[in-house]
């Protein structure tokens, strides 16, 4: 190249660079047709508040490719950094245009809102309160008096002016993250109930002096917190129901701990308690109809059957042994009025549990046990005359006591409902569902099961040890006999949840016992057969055993 063809063509070179700039120069920005200017200098004029300029934020660095000798930038990259020049204060006024929208728009809500604007205080405060209810049973957040404030202004000053939606609150310590934050926010809740604000100890403290108008404690702290509940100046009147179960993971020493409310001592009606000594609760059991106890000795849960002479529904779960040198009692526990008992049994010792009680009026059992023989219970039934109606057994890991559940299970001739859980289970059980009912007074031959009407099985995950003949059997004879007879079928529930492996015995149906089922799904009856194993494209048995069958030929024939 001559120095004379480079002369010229940096001159054109510069002579481009400056029409360039001369155009980008004179380029003019109008803002969304909001009445904003903005000429190359990053400066807006708000039409909202009149602000003017200051919208700039740090503009970035546009740097030139670095092999370049020149020092000045070539032109893209003049271009591009008056683009950005443009962008980034732009940017920065849509961010004070938001932060103005977000104020206009409660101003708009109250504007247009006939609830604050023409209902009076007491009665908006009266509508809101029906509208959101009583909180749910199930401890959680809060949140609707929260979404009520945020609606409007005025919405919130009727909010915050309406003491009871602020009744409740669930308090969550091991969730904290900001604890500066969570303490504002609890002391902005409680301010709206009252001026006694602190945390932990404090708050207590505060609820405590309000126990006389308790109707519902229900306690989900860890153990060494309970003590800290008391009842304050004036008596407990109302406290019906209490409830202490303690986070697993933040359980200690539950000899140590106590819950004390103050003479006199509480009539409650329910009792819920888990991981406690029942000598630690000072309470009054005389009227307590319903308990759950988890994680309690034998022998403090036949004192506490002892002392409730009005119980009606008992769950214990979890039962330990009792303390070397704890005293059996003296005499029989007569329960006239208890009507539900559900015992789950995880220890492996010898239970002695029932041999001290008789349940006359018992008539739902719900009992688990590992290991444990089913003769004390059957001992129970007999003894207290009770009229079962609704029982479930389970016994999971648990095998040669299936002679024992036919001694239980012709001790119950009232039972309309019956579920077995994890037991093991032969033919001889569906034979004996499968024998005829008798209508004949004083037939030498008892009926099994006469009653019966909802049957579950959920058998243990190991080989079904009963053939889907046998079931097959029973039914015909409890639903579909009935049936043709123009009768109702004895049975009118029946359900099956398996567990077995892909091409284990009981995996499919047999091609008879299908048709049988297939009927019976076609009856009133509500009939299914489940299995639980593996991802199967369907769960129903009789559905993929009835694709078995059919898809059978077409393998053959392949």
């Amino acid at each position: 190249m001559t120095p004379r063809t480079g002369s010229l063509k940096a001159l054109q070179n510069r002579k481009a660079l400056e029409t360039t700039l001369r155009l980008v120069k004179n380029l003019n920005f109008n803002c969304f047709g909001i009445g904003c200017s903005n000429k190359m200098t990053g400066d807006f004029t708000c039409a909202t508040c009149g602000k003017e300029g200051g919208f700039r934020d740090k503009y970035p660095t546009v740097n030139c490719a670095p092999w370049r000798k020149s020092t000045s930038l070539c032109i893209p990259c003049v271009k591009l950094k008056n683009v950005e020049d443009q962008i980034t204060p732009t940017h920065a006024f849509l961010r004070h245009l938001e932060a103005h929208r977000a104020a206009l728009k409660p101003e708009v809500n109250a504007s247009h809102d006939p609830f604050s604007s023409l209902l009076p205080t007491e009665l908006a405060s009266r509508i809101l309160t029906l509208c959101i209810g009583r909180p749910s049973q199930i401890p959680g957040p809060n949140l609707a008096p929260l979404k009520v404030a945020a609606v409007s202004r005025r919405w919130r000053a009727v909010a915050c002016s309406t003491a009871s939606l602020w009744t409740f609150i669930c308090l969550r310590p091991d969730t904290i993250t900001d604890r500066y934050s969570y303490e504002i926010f609890l002391k902005r809740w409680l301010s709206r109930i009252n001026n006694y604000v602190k945390l932990c100890e404090s708050i207590i403290e505060t609820l405590n002096e309000h126990s006389s108008r308790w109707a519902s404690l229900s306690l989900k702290v860890p153990l060494h917190l309970v003590r800290l509940f008391k009842g304050g100046p004036t008596a407990l009147h109302h406290l019906e129901k209490l409830s202490i179960c303690p986070p697993a993971h933040l359980d200690n020493n539950r000899d140590a701990n106590r819950l004390d409310l103050g003479s006199p001592l509480p009539s409650l009606k329910n009792v819920s308690v888990s991981g406690f000594r029942l000598r630690n609760i000072f309470v009054n059991w005389r009227n307590v109809t319903t308990v759950s106890i988890s994680r309690m000795q034998i022998n403090e849960c036949l004192e506490l059957l002892k002392s409730t002479q009005h119980l009606r529904e008992c769950t214990l779960e979890n039962i330990s042994e009792s303390d070397p040198g704890a005293e059996d009692p003296e005499s029989p526990i007569v329960m006239e009025h208890l009507a539900k008992m559900d015992v789950n049994i995880t220890a492996h010792f010898t239970f002695p549990f029932f041999d001290y009680l008789i349940l006359p009026s018992l008539n739902s059992l719900i009992y688990c046990g590992r290991e444990q023989p089913l003769d004390p219970l059957t001992s129970l039934i007999l003894r207290s005359s009770c009229p079962i109606r609704a029982l479930s057994v389970g016994e999971p890991q648990c095998y040669g006591h299936e002679l024992d559940l036919y001694d239980l299970l012709w001790s119950v001739p009232t039972v309309e409902e019956l579920g077995l859980h994890d037991i093991y289970l032969s033919d001889g059980f569906f034979e004996l569902l499968a024998r005829p009912i008798t209508d004949r007074e004083g037939s030498e031959e008892p009926n099994f099961l006469p009653l019966l009407a909802k049957f579950y099985v959920n058998p243990p995950s190991d080989p079904t040890g009963f053939s889907w003949t046998a079931v097959q059997r029973a039914l015909e004879e409890r639903i579909l006999s009935k049936i043709a007879e123009g009768k109702q079928p004895l049975l009118r529930q029946v359900h099956f949840e398996m567990y077995v492996e892909t091409d284990e015995d009981g995996y499919h149906i047999d091609v008879a016992a299908l048709e049988t089922f297939q009927r019976i799904v076609d009856s009133d009856v509500k009939f299914g057969i489940s299995n639980a194993y593996g991802l199967h494209e369907s769960t129903d048995v009789i559905s993929y055993s009835r694709a078995y069958h059919e898809a059978k030929p077409l393998s053959n024939d392949t």
